[in-house]
């Protein structure tokens, strides 16, 4: 005998205290309903990660949440630890898919995270789970298998993160040390040009980029691509290679520079953000840039 919800049943499936058959049939289809629940339940407690957040070499949606639910804080320890430096406001951290969530108009397939920043400065990192990611960390990984075109978790999130210390920096200098910051940079703008704002992203974006390779969590760029004339900046097929790749090689010697003589990125960022962002002579002929920072 076997008791079950306070009714006796014997082994045989025969229930006493005249239950009917249907009734005995109703019990038995829940309790498979109920089982089936707890041992998916149970299968996704204990069973490997690699089963649950890999598919095709690929982190899957699950995978991703989890990584990010895991790693949150130590996000920010690490970033911290990398850049020697605090980040003083909340970071927080959501998962979503955006093709489900972006209007059709709007959804970019290559977007793998954003950030908003608040009025109280605080910043939300939202992380596609869209299953587009190679991997966790690129660092760990066996980076023979990898070129640049793979996509690892880690990277762009301390990609984003960096966009929200870009943010910080703005601040630290206007509030705290009172230096000027190009009005490009800090978004007042009475007539904004469309040269400068390029030039803005493409810097912003440079040091983000240039960051995630410097720490080795993302694949070092073999075919580096450089444009030739003005009218390249204005083709979305080239968007990648210069605001991302391109601007990235741009700024490596300054930075690399910038670190060795002051010990932290900070410094060099300083100095970006109180000139002018490059035009699109300067993106092509860097030194006529470089040259004339102060």
């Amino acid at each position: 005998m076997v008791k079950k919800f306070g009714v006796v049943v014997n082994v045989n499936g025969y229930i006493k205290k005249g239950l009917s058959t249907k009734f005995s049939n109703y019990l038995n289809s829940t309790m498979t309903v109920i089982f089936h629940k707890i041992l998916i339940f149970f299968l996704l407690l204990v069973l490997p990660q690699e089963i649950l957040q890999h598919e095709n070499s690929k982190l899957t949606s699950i995978g991703i949440d989890n990584c990010i639910k895991k790693n949150e804080a130590e996000f920010i320890r690490e970033f911290q630890d990398l850049v020697k430096d605090t980040i003083y406001n909340d970071v927080f951290f959501t998962t979503k898919n955006f093709k489900k969530t972006t209007d059709k108009k709007q959804y970019d397939p290559m977007a793998l995270a954003y950030i908003d920043i608040s009025k109280s400065s605080s910043c939300e990192i939202f992380v596609n789970n869209e299953e587009k990611f190679s991997g966790y960390s690129y660092k760990s990984a066996n980076q023979s298998l990898f070129d640049e075109y793979d996509y690892f978790l880690k990277a762009t999130v301390f990609h984003e993160i960096m966009h929200y210390y870009f943010y910080q920096c703005i601040l630290e200098m206007e509030k705290i040390r009172n230096i000027d910051v190009d009005d490009y940079y800090d978004g007042i703008l009475t007539i904004p040009n469309p040269e400068q704002i390029y030039g803005a992203k493409f810097i912003e974006e440079g040091i983000c980029e240039y960051f995630v390779q410097r720490i080795g969590e993302s694949p070092i760029l073999k075919n580096n691509y450089k444009p030739k004339f003005k009218s390249d900046f204005m083709l979305k097929t080239k968007t990648f290679e210069i605001q991302y790749a391109y601007s990235s090689i741009y700024l490596k010697d300054f930075l690399d520079a910038s670190i060795e003589n002051s010990g932290r990125l900070k410094y060099g960022i300083f100095i970006l953000l109180r000139n002018p962002p490059p035009t699109y002579e300067e993106i092509l002929n860097p030194d006529l840039y470089f040259n004339r920072l102060k």
